[in-house]
């Protein structure tokens, strides 16, 4: 599948950029979804992507407000990735390590377990990997019964967009389970100084 990063400029109106001309640019596959995670992730952030394509002279100053996306072909149409991007910071929730830690320590938690399982299970075209994963998920108690728990480990060998895909649903969707105690204490205290101030 080809891969591009662009910017929306309206519907249907995409921006391409000739990534290579950037300074951070050092031979990542630039047509693949893992090419540009590979470049992306070298930003703290879309602004600081955004300040070099401003000083590239890709775009100009009123289109810092725009958004950047990544695009696929398939079947004829451009589709934008619904996932988006990532930057330095995002780099761990794909990580294989991550996702199956996550599963693990979720793994009596059915609530968690199901959202997952019916996020993935309605994708058009599944790995065969996926398909195992998402067997466990939905029949833990099965899994631990028969000893096939260990086919968590199928995540080692789902291709990159559907491990990319789950680690950055797990991450937005259960942000807080994902917090550490001293994250959650510190977003606690910002949410009681907003309600105070």
């Amino acid at each position: 599948m080809f891969y591009q990063l662009i910017m929306k400029k309206g519907n249907k109106n995409y921006q391409p950029f000739d990534l290579q001309l950037l300074n951070k640019y050092d031979g990542e596959e630039l047509t693949t979804l893992e090419g540009i995670d590979n470049f992306t992730t070298k930003y703290k952030n879309e602004n600081e992507l955004k300040e070099d394509l401003l000083a590239a002279n890709f775009i100009n100053v009123y289109d810092l407000e725009k958004d950047l996306l990544i695009v696929y072909y398939e079947n004829e149409n451009w589709r934008e990735e619904k996932f988006g991007l990532l930057f330095q910071d995002d780099k761990n929730i794909i990580e294989v390590d991550t996702i199956i830690n996550f599963l693990k320590e979720n793994i009596n938690n059915p609530q968690v377990l199901n959202i997952i399982y019916n996020k993935f299970n309605n994708n058009k075209y599944k790995s065969m990997y996926l398909a195992i994963l998402l067997d466990v998920l939905k029949n833990v108690k099965i899994a631990i019964k028969n000893n096939k728990l260990e086919n968590i480990k199928a995540v080692k060998f789902l291709p990159y967009v559907e491990r990319r895909n789950l680690g950055i649903f797990i991450n937005q969707r259960f942000n807080d389970i994902i917090m550490t105690e001293g994250e959650k204490n510190e977003l606690s205290i910002q949410r009681r100084k907003r309600i105070h101030d």
